[in-house]
């Protein structure tokens, strides 16, 4: 909409000139050919063609002067629509933080990572910012696991592990209610099935699972198994990366992790991911882009 607003805010402007020029134009034409009008008449007849190209200029210039504060109203709403959107990202990630603080860097290095791989799969800025933002909230359902099996130190019984598996559909359950955030579904519902179709909830294989959601699987790995857990120490990079490699085609879709290898040799990209730990200053960074990306 706002769109649509400064386009035709564009062309009310050219037609303003146009028709402000040509009147006067009009005018001058008129005036010669009427010049055996005798002089009082003349002087008359000129006055009303002034008075009207006045009056229409006038016009012209006030519906050009309301489309444009209606245009900047649009703009300031779109961008505290978009302020909104970033504060209940930004909310949802801190209620996160309190239940469980070891997604506090995991959940912005997801964020990171995939944005960073969906660039390099040429999807649109759009996609681009929502596979960011979803990163922040992927684990959001895990404020419905109990503590004491999200903590634990030991390695997790069946049924504990069938508690942990409902976290993607319980975050489905939170982020449903705001219509808003309906496209970060995908990412956050369906990045634990794996691409031969053994994975969860739904079992989904291949390109049932939605190109979101493969992204958010690979980088979701890597930082798990490169982050310190309760039951065990973190892994070095290398060999991370070489189960990324021994698990694509089977856990992973093959391309996403082709591309995922690729950004990893960009220096700036792994110092970022190793050294960024600050939700706020990642949001930050976003809020200040918010009038150049469409949500």
């Amino acid at each position: 909409m706002t769109k649509l607003i400064r386009r035709w805010n564009l062309v009310f402007s050219s037609l303003l000139f146009i028709l402000f020029f040509s009147t006067f134009g009009y005018e001058y034409h008129l005036i010669e050919k009427m010049k055996h009008i005798l002089p009082q008449q003349l002087a008359a007849f000129q006055l009303i063609m002034i008075i009207s190209a006045v009056v229409i200029g006038a016009l012209i210039l006030g519906g050009w002067f309301s489309v444009h504060l209606l245009s900047n109203h649009l703009h300031q709403e779109e961008l505290h629509h978009k302020q909104m959107y970033f504060n209940t990202i930004r909310a949802l990630s801190k209620t996160l933080e309190a239940k469980d603080l070891y997604t506090h860097g995991h959940s912005e290095r997801v964020a990171l990572l995939s944005r960073e791989i969906a660039r390099k799969r040429n999807l649109s800025e759009r996609d681009i910012l929502r596979i960011y933002l979803a990163g922040l909230v992927h684990d959001i359902g895990k404020v419905g696991i109990p503590s004491i099996i999200l903590h634990k130190n030991d390695r997790l019984t069946d049924e504990e592990f069938a508690q942990i598996k409902k976290h993607p559909t319980l975050g489905v359950q939170i982020l449903e209610r705001i219509e808003e955030l309906a496209p970060l579904i995908p990412a956050v519902a369906y990045h634990h099935e794996r691409y031969d179709g053994k994975g969860y909830p739904y079992g989904l294989k291949e390109q049932e699972i939605p190109e979101m959601a493969r992204i958010m699987s690979v980088a979701d790995a890597f930082d798990a198994m490169t982050s310190d857990r309760p039951y065990r120490k973190a892994m070095p990079l290398e060999k991370a990366i070489q189960i990324l490699e021994e698990n694509a085609g089977t856990q992973f879709d093959p391309e996403v992790v082709r591309d995922f290898l690729s950004i990893m040799q960009n220096e700036e990209i792994l110092h970022a991911f190793i050294e960024t730990k600050d939700t706020d200053s990642f949001l930050h960074d976003l809020t200040l882009s918010a009038d150049k990306v469409a949500l």
